[in-house]
């Protein structure tokens, strides 16, 4: 069942890197990281590089498109287990979020039928980002910091 959530819940327009909650085991950022169409998307070492995502309103108003800002023809969708950058194909993804007192927002971002969240199974560089059921750790949380 989709989720029924108002415009004010939903992620600003723009363009941000997205960034892993959990740290590295060196204590460093990771942030989602655009690897060419068709292939998996990681997380690496916050560095600009690949890095940079713009998120969009979908036509239905309460998903979003998130795509490179390189490329902005492609969209991240789901390949098997993870989520990968293709072609457009109406994918749309369900940002929200959570205000943390702090300078940028926690989110969560889960499909457009609001079913399961992306997440990382462990906080390493070069780390495929996948997505599943929520858990209760804090891999399946994100920072959105403007671009």
């Amino acid at each position: 069942m989709a989720s029924t959530t108002s415009r004010s819940a939903m992620f600003n327009q723009g363009t941000y890197y997205i960034v892993n909650r959990m740290l590295s085991s060196s204590g460093q950022k990771l942030a989602l990281t655009f690897n060419g169409e068709n292939n998996t998307v990681t997380v690496t070492l916050i560095n600009a590089t690949n890095q940079a995502w713009a998120i969009r309103d979908y036509s239905d108003g309460k998903t979003q498109t998130v795509s490179p800002v390189s490329s902005p023809h492609l969209q991240i969708g789901m390949g098997s287990g993870v989520i990968k950058v293709l072609s457009p194909g109406g994918y749309v993804w369900t940002l929200r979020n959570t205000p943390s007192g702090a300078t940028y927002v926690r989110s969560t971002i889960q499909d457009g039928d609001v079913t399961v969240f992306w997440g990382l199974p462990e906080a390493q560089v070069d780390q495929a980002v996948g997505f599943g059921k929520e858990a209760a750790n804090g891999n399946q949380r994100w920072v959105m910091i403007p671009a």
